[in-house]
């Protein structure tokens, strides 16, 4: 007797014929680079071996795969994962690049996502993620939360892989549960360009330490010297109790406004440079 093929089967040969009578490039196999494991849920951005990147629309499956094998059916929006019987709703992030790394190959056409780097994030990431919340990666961007989000993680050096828009960055960061809308606030590091900033807009002013042991409560009007000599007193409104030794600090400027992004401190301190 012989067996019943079952139903997510044929519909995947289905779907196979059809593209192949329609146009033969409309589905294919390739496979998964990133992220690992891959999840399948609703938001989740994958990038496939031909260097196209895609999002995950409308589906919680929670499938834990480690570099699967995919059919990819670009037209229809759907993905089959290894010999899964379901396929997933997808949809296009980024297209595949050509092999072309020149500047002009970064640029994008206006609302399509294109691939910007895949770097890690510098440091121990820790507690709540939210808008304002500024990271640094190993490749020395410096990135601002501008979407709406609230996560509480724990990663050490996460593999991130940012997306650009024009303007508008996309961090997807290995462990976080959701994508970050961002902006970037340099040009990267050591440029002499990153040192400008339009009005409103945050640069990066120096990476270094605060002096000596810092203990106690943290409020307005307290005073920070750092190892690199600059002091700043706290002008925005702020309450923490601290007890860290000389630890490390991201300082931005706008303007004469600075914020001070101090290791170990739950949030950011807006300064005014007193020399």
């Amino acid at each position: 007797m012989r067996g019943r093929i079952p139903i997510g089967l044929a519909t995947l040969l289905g779907v196979l014929v059809t593209a192949g009578r329609a146009r033969s490039q409309d589905c294919y196999q390739s496979s998964m680079l990133s992220p690992s494991p891959f999840m399948g849920n609703d938001g989740e951005i994958f990038k496939l071996a031909d260097g196209s990147l895609w999002e995950v629309k409308y589906e919680y499956e929670y499938l834990y795969e480690y570099y699967p094998s995919v059919i990819i059916c670009p037209s229809r929006g759907k993905l089959i994962v290894g010999n899964k019987s379901e396929s997933l709703n997808v949809q296009l992030v980024s297209r595949a690049r050509m092999g072309d790394s020149s500047p002009k190959a970064r640029s994008n056409q206006a609302g399509e996502w294109e691939l910007f780097e895949e770097t890690s994030l510098q440091g121990s990431i820790s507690g709540m993620v939210q808008q304002g919340r500024i990271f640094k990666t190993t490749s020395g961007n410096v990135y601002e939360v501008t979407g709406l989000t609230l996560q509480l993680v724990l990663e050490l050096q996460p593999e991130v892989m940012v997306l650009r828009d024009g303007e508008t960055y996309k961090l997807v960061v290995k462990g976080f549960e959701e994508p970050l809308t961002c902006r970037k606030l340099n040009n990267g590091p050591n440029s002499q360009q990153a040192r400008s900033t339009l009005a409103g807009a945050w640069e990066l002013f120096e990476e270094t330490n605060l002096q000596g042991s810092i203990s106690g409560m943290v409020r307005k009007g307290r005073i920070f010297k750092t190892t690199s000599g600059n002091v700043y007193e706290v002008t925005g409104l702020t309450l923490q109790l601290v007890l860290e030794l000389q630890p490390e600090v991201m300082v931005l400027r706008n303007g004469e406004t600075y914020k001070l992004i101090v290791k170990g401190f739950d949030e950011p301190l807006i300064c005014s440079k007193l020399n």
